[in-house]
């Protein structure tokens, strides 16, 4: 499946990336995106023309791969959206370090990660080249290895060395993998192949330790007893999609993520196996985002019509802006082009012109306009989770905390030697609304206590769709008995 449109812009939370050892995470406080006239005018040329980088060779050069990073940077940072901001970011980074500034790797690194942050912008993210095979890994989740999520008992940006309080952590043990029934989910492990943890770097004990071919054994000690398990690696397919059946006919479908290529169509088949279902509970907390066109395509599952997003785009000194909408049969994305139109005509449609690119709908809603749907959202849903709940809102039923408040995407931008950029190039405004450093707020508030057993939240939504049944079925029998009166009058006026 495609999705509607192609911004080729990520909607994801990169600290929540499970093992993503991204090293370069900097910015504290956005500043404010530039209000400025360039909405109004026409774009002129990007800040580097980026036919002419120099082209990388076999050894590292650290010149060549600032230079790239620059240009990535310049021309497409939704901070730089004026002329005047742009300017001034040319000439202050352009030529900034001396070729001796850039003679290693590790001096290269900090150069463009202190670029990078002069921005200010949280969610702007520099990947080394493990981080980056990481990143891969969320987009093609099939690899070798013991069948389980790892996770830090201690946030990755405070250390990578294991330590007494920065330990591995079983965050998820995978149906069918490897580890199940021998591996729970909070277990501590402690030591690999009887080599103890602490003191080692975390992609070490991943990569090189925990990881291998397909068929071969690995011992892990963890807390809970004495004697080390053993683990026969396997080939696992991440799933990001998991469902069941609830009290009641409602069917429970949680999405962990939209960065899997195949998260579309996990989530497809699950509504379709939940389209007798009385009511349906999707699940988003602590759902980090992922592909926008990914998010977009579930939404028309969901739905039947009805403005979806407004996407104010970075388009060399300005902004552009899309408009996408659902209708019965097609999806229609709304573009405002400025290109060659007259400043007169501009000044009645600031805009630019509209002009509408239409897609046939390859699905229809999956579920009746009238089944009941409540949305599980936590502070940890960010980004694409936000953007579809936010969709979703006049919808469904939302439920839970509100959202971290991450309304901006990302551009993915390879460097050269295995780096990656992640520079924020949009807004998204779900139905119009904007939601950065807000989030999206649930229509019911509900605290996750950990001290007490169960899943309140969740119970909290199966009460939410029970009573949204049952108001269902009164309106289906009113308007049975509306229907049955009016037939008999018009009966005995006869």
């Amino acid at each position: 499946m495609k999705g509607p449109i192609k911004f080729n812009h990520i909607l994801y939370l990169a600290g929540f990336l499970v093992l993503t050892l991204i090293l370069f995470n900097l910015g504290e406080d956005d500043k404010q995106i530039p209000q400025t006239t360039a909405v109004q005018e026409k774009h002129t040329a990007s800040c580097v023309d980026e036919k002419k980088l120099p082209a990388p060779g076999n050894s590292f050069d650290g010149k060549i791969l600032y230079r790239h990073a620059f240009a990535a940077i310049c021309n497409g940072h939704l901070k730089l959206a004026d002329s005047a901001s742009m300017k001034a970011f040319k000439k202050e980074w352009e030529n900034k370090y001396s070729p001796s500034e850039l003679s290693t790797e590790e001096k290269t690194d900090r150069a463009i990660a202190a670029m990078l942050a002069s921005l200010n912008q949280r969610f702007d993210t520099y990947l080394l080249p493990q981080a980056v095979e990481a990143s891969k890994e969320q987009i093609d989740p099939t690899l070798s290895g013991i069948g389980a999520e790892i996770s830090l008992t201690a946030p990755l940006k405070e250390a990578t060395k294991l330590s007494n309080t920065n330990r591995l952590l079983i965050k998820r043990v995978l149906e069918g993998g490897p580890s199940e029934g021998i591996l729970q989910e909070g277990d501590i492990i402690t030591a690999v192949n009887g080599i103890p943890l602490v003191g080692l770097d975390l992609e070490d004990v991943v990569y090189k330790r925990i990881r291998g071919k397909a068929g071969t054994p690995v011992l892990l000690t963890i807390e809970r007893q004495e004697e080390p398990v053993k683990v026969i690696r396997g080939n696992i397919t991440m799933k990001v999609v998991s469902e069941h059946a609830l009290d009641g006919n409602i069917a429970y479908i949680q999405l962990r993520d939209f960065m899997s290529k195949y998260a579309v169509k996990e989530f497809h088949d699950a509504l379709e196996r939940a389209n007798k279902a009385n009511a349906v509970i999707i699940d988003l907390r602590n759902n980090p985002g992922g592909n926008f066109d990914s998010v977009i395509m579930i939404a028309s599952f969901l739905l039947n019509q009805g403005n979806l997003v407004v996407v104010n785009a970075r388009e060399g000194d300005g902004l552009s802006r899309s408009d996408i909408a659902l209708y019965e049969g097609f999806m229609a994305t709304i573009e405002y082009v400025k290109e060659g139109v007259d400043d007169k005509v501009l000044k009645h449609y600031p805009l630019g012109i509209p002009q509408a690119v239409t897609q046939d709908r390859q699905h229809l809603a999956e579920i009746a306009a009238d089944t009941p749907i409540v949305v599980l959202i936590n502070e940890r849903s960010a980004s694409g989770s936000e953007l579809l709940s936010g969709i979703l809102k006049d919808r469904a039923t939302l439920v839970g905390q509100p959202t971290l408040g991450k309304g901006v995407g990302q551009g993915l931008h390879p460097l050269p030697y295995g780096r990656e950029l992640h520079v924020t190039e949009l807004e998204f405004l779900p139905r119009g609304q904007s939601i950065d450093k807000v989030g999206v707020i649930p229509d019911l508030i509900v605290k996750d206590d950990p001290s007490q057993d169960g899943d309140e939240q969740l119970n909290q939504a199966v009460a939410q769709a029970k009573s949204l049944i049952e108001k269902t079925r009164s309106v289906a029998t009113l308007k049975q008995k509306l229907e049955k009166e009016k037939r008999s009058f018009f009966l005995l006026d006869k």
